[in-house]
């Protein structure tokens, strides 16, 4: 399982790996199992996400995620919390009154709001959560260009493409953005994010649910043999 791949990758990497089998062998079930957990987490806390509707968005995404190259090991723990606090992000957004003109989130109701307004949002949310020493904005030189977010773990890169759309909802319509968030993974982990400022018109009282703002896709193969490449799309 996961969590035996990340002991023996612990015991490689300290000085008696004796000394971690004896550590597991004095733990009771009990605390093993809450061990368990929290290897499985990138930071060792539980899950960011507070309700069933958060979650059920996560397990999802996770369960199709499941085969994907790169998404196994300390990448994909990594990519669990970076996936669990954007669905936070985003069902906090949803539940959020957006204040009087000129507030921070005055935007969310604003028809001409920028891209920018929407990135800087993202990036201050995860600069206050536990990944605020792995999270960058606008770093250059990736993927033959400049990234609008991106998370680094040791060698490993996320990137969070960053865009606004004024088009209506509907299936297809944010694939256009699907080669340019994928062009990042180009030379890292084939695993991405798409987060999109939906600026369409919206008929009073129709709310989007949570589970239809977050999807995992698939950019577009260039060629026989590309490489599978799974990007989590937020609206």
């Amino acid at each position: 399982g996961n969590t035996a791949s990340i002991i023996d990758e612990l015991r490689v990497k300290v000085g008696s790996p004796e000394s971690v089998d004896a550590l597991l062998a004095s733990l009771s079930a009990r605390e093993q199992a809450i061990l368990e957990r929290r290897l499985e987490t990138f930071d060792g806390q539980e899950s960011v996400l507070l309700n069933p509707a958060e979650r059920r968005v996560s397990q999802d995404i996770r369960a199709g995620l499941e085969g994907s190259p790169d998404y196994c090991g300390l990448t994909r723990i990594f990519f669990d919390r970076i996936l669990d606090l954007t669905i936070r992000f985003v069902q906090l957004r949803q539940d959020i009154e957006t204040g009087r003109p000129g507030g921070r989130f005055y935007y969310l109701s604003q028809s001409n709001a920028l891209e920018r307004d929407i990135h800087f949002d993202y990036y201050e949310f995860m600069k206050g959560t536990n990944l605020s020493g792995v999270v960058d904005i606008e770093s250059s030189h990736v993927g033959g260009g400049r990234t609008d977010i991106s998370f680094r773990q040791g060698g490993t890169r996320i990137v969070a493409e960053i865009k606004r759309d004024k088009q209506p909802t509907r299936a297809g319509q944010l694939d256009r953005y699907l080669n340019q968030a994928g062009l990042y993974q180009s030379s890292n982990v084939a695993l991405g994010l798409l987060i999109v400022l939906d600026l369409s018109p919206k008929p009073h009282g129709q709310v989007r649910s949570l589970g239809q703002s977050i999807w995992l896709t698939e950019k577009p193969v260039l060629s026989d043999g590309d490489t599978r490449r799974s990007i989590v799309t937020a609206l």
